[in-house]
């Protein structure tokens, strides 16, 4: 009996991508590679506002095009950024710019992360960013503002 078998993201039969298979929706996979990385003893946040939405869109080939993986990738837009701050009480600690981008790194080892960091910091001034800043801008977001750090540190407790 014969399976499909399927490399990354694409059909060995067809070619085409899985969602866009013509064998149907039923898949077996019958061989699954992973690779298995220990885990982040480290990770960074990065800000990068730029002056235009197109900037900052421009910038993410560029972040993924470096030697390092990021974790996250994510760009909030100025009217975005206002409607976050209107809803939940707080500024953002960007000003500048009419978008952000938010680059995240894990890494196991200190060296590690700051080669990442500053490899993309690089790149991220060189294609127009404002500047890029070390932030933690979503555990700060999210923390209750009469939270102690050792309120915001303590694992949550399950009910």
């Amino acid at each position: 009996m014969d399976f499909l078998k399927f490399d990354a993201v694409k059909c060995t039969l067809c070619g085409k991508c899985i969602d866009k298979c013509p064998f149907g929706a039923l898949r077996i996979l019958t061989q699954v590679t992973l690779k298995l990385l220990p885990a982040p003893t480290c990770s960074r946040t990065l800000v990068m506002p730029f002056n235009s939405l197109e900037e900052c869109a421009d910038m993410v080939p560029e972040v993924l095009a470096l030697p390092f993986v990021p974790t996250a990738i994510e760009f909030l837009e100025r009217e975005l950024i206002d409607i976050v701050e209107r809803n939940l009480g707080k500024l953002l600690p960007v000003k500048q710019g009419e978008a952000v981008l938010i680059v995240m790194y894990d890494a196991s080892s200190r060296q590690e992360l700051d080669s990442a960091v500053e490899a993309a910091a690089e790149a991220a001034l060189m294609h127009g960013a404002i500047h890029c800043g070390d932030g933690n801008i979503h555990t700060e977001m999210l923390r209750g503002a009469d939270m102690s750090d050792e309120e915001w540190k303590r694992p949550p407790t399950r009910a």
